[in-house]
């Protein structure tokens, strides 16, 4: 659990003021927006092969690593 947790904080939560500047596009409600944060770290969190994300950032907004991965 440990790896998944060192792999979250370095690859996924560091880009948050980043996916706060995407989701501003969309809503501009703080509540809406740290939810929509929440949502996504869960799911990205649950990732059964979290590994297989070479790069999240890379995926880019539109192309999400979840939309093929996450049901």
């Amino acid at each position: 659990m440990a790896d998944r947790h060192e792999w979250f904080l370095k690859q996924i939560f560091r880009h948050r003021a980043d996916l706060q500047r995407y989701l501003r596009q969309f809503t501009s409600g703080a509540e809406d927006i740290e939810d929509l944060i929440q949502e996504t770290y869960v799911r990205v969190y649950s990732l059964p092969n979290y590994r297989a994300v070479d790069s999240p950032v890379a995926a880019g907004p539109g192309r999400s690593v979840l939309q093929g991965r996450v049901s």
